[in-house]
């Protein structure tokens, strides 16, 4: 299976093992006309990753978005590998949009991106917008506030509703 291969390989780029004979041999078993086999003949140095790309697009809705996401995914983690940092970074921030949230490329790019100090965006479930949710009203306090937590409210900076910036390390 593709996925098989290009995973092993990634894990053996991952721990600096050299498998060019053992991806050889694996990509030899493999039908190169269907998705993915396209990574792993751009692994091979048998495409180029404009190829792999242009494979991945050659899907349809879903299958497309998923296929786009696998493709950045493994393309990014060979120009981690090799050296290429800018490039992989690149294409781990394309992917955030284009990975389904809950799979596991999804959780690499997190994963790689957190790791790289990059910063994350979002990662979409779907395309569709998501309904805007429906205002509540404040909460009462139970007991009134002191004018010493007041004036300790008044002070936090936005965007720091707990008061934390500053005190953690």
């Amino acid at each position: 299976d593709s996925y098989d291969v290009m995973w092993l390989h990634i894990a053996r780029l991952r721990a600096g093992v050299d498998d060019r004979a053992e991806l050889q041999a694996n990509a030899a078993k493999l039908d190169h006309s269907i998705w993915p086999a396209h990574v792993v003949s751009y692994f091979t140095g048998k495409a180029t990753a404009a190829e792999v790309l242009a494979g991945a697009a050659k899907g349809e809705g879903a299958a497309k978005a998923s296929q786009t996401c696998e493709a950045l995914v493994f393309l990014s983690q060979d120009d981690m590998a090799k050296g290429r940092k800018e490039d992989g970074l690149a294409r781990l921030q394309t992917a955030e949009r284009s990975c389904a949230a809950d799979s596991q490329e999804a959780h690499l790019v997190k994963a790689d991106l957190k790791k790289s100090g990059a910063p994350p965006r979002a990662i979409l479930a779907s395309t569709a917008p998501k309904p805007a949710a429906p205002a509540s009203p404040p909460i009462p306090r139970s007991r009134p506030q002191s004018q010493k937590q007041a004036q300790a409210q008044a002070q936090t900076p936005a965007g720091d509703p707990l008061g934390l910036r500053g005190r953690l390390k």
